[in-house]
């Protein structure tokens, strides 16, 4: 997994969601209903597939309407994140996170510990570059 800083908090704020998505079992949130992957989750009487809401990987979600607490909640736990804080937090943002250099799709990681690794990557990369 690798990340790109592309949205920034402020930027979440200033799109004035109205609802954040966020993963069960993974670090991976948006904003953006759009964002979401859809899933067989199993069938209903009649035989019909219910296609679930899921995190980049099919992951289970939870979601608030109330994302100014989840962000501020973010921005006050920022050692929760480990070792990069908010910008780990942000990493693991849907239009930050992708599988890998050569397969930008949007992916998610289990763990903060990816996430700062990943951003330690980027720094990386950064350094080269300049």
């Amino acid at each position: 997994m690798e990340i790109r800083e592309k949205v920034t908090i402020e930027d979440i704020r200033r799109a004035e969601p109205k609802m954040i998505f966020y993963g069960a079992n993974t670090c991976w949130w948006t904003h953006d209903p759009a964002h979401l992957s859809r899933t067989t989750g199993g069938r209903v009487e009649g035989g019909h597939n219910i296609q679930l809401p899921s995190d980049p990987r099919g992951g289970m979600l939870f979601q608030t309407d109330n994302v100014e607490a989840f962000l501020k909640a973010a921005e006050e736990n920022a050692q929760h994140y480990g070792r990069h804080g908010l910008r780990a937090f942000m990493a693991a943002h849907h239009s930050n996170s992708f599988k890998s250099l050569d397969d930008p799709i949007p992916w998610c990681a289990p763990t903060w510990d990816e996430y700062n690794d990943a951003v330690d990557r980027l720094d990386r990369r950064k350094v080269q570059i300049n």
